[in-house]
Formats: C-alpha cells, sequence, structure tokens
C-alpha cells in the first residue's frame, strides 16, 4: 500500500516580511505592495499590478 503525503507538506511559507501578489502571485517584500479593497476582499498588490488594475470601476 502506498503512502500518499496529506499536502500540508507541499506548502512552503515565505520569507519573513514578504506577501505574494494576488494577480500576479509573485513574492515581494510587504514594504513594496499595497493592501487594496475590492466590493467584498482584501487583497496585497504588489506596485505594477496596483497601477494596472487602479482604473477598474469595481475598486474602491
Amino acid at each position: 500500500m502506498n503512502y500518499q503525503k496529506a499536502s500540508e507538506d507541499h506548502v512552503r511559507t515565505l520569507p519573513k516580511g514578504h506577501l505574494r501578489c494576488f494577480q500576479c502571485k509573485k513574492v515581494i517584500p510587504s514594504k513594496d505592495g499595497e493592501w487594496r479593497s475590492w466590493t467584498t476582499m482584501q487583497a496585497f498588490l504588489c506596485k505594477p499590478c496596483d497601477k494596472a488594475t487602479a482604473k477598474r470601476p469595481e475598486r474602491k
């Protein structure tokens, strides 16, 4: 019988002080991004993604 590892074994932790951009999924230092609010959620965006989504009407 083969044992499969639980999905938690494959989760990689981020370096301290880093977050993952919600849109492009890059790991960046938290000081190089912004928390943004959409209608029902908050998301962390890197600066290029933040500029690209600034004109979206659903962003507040």
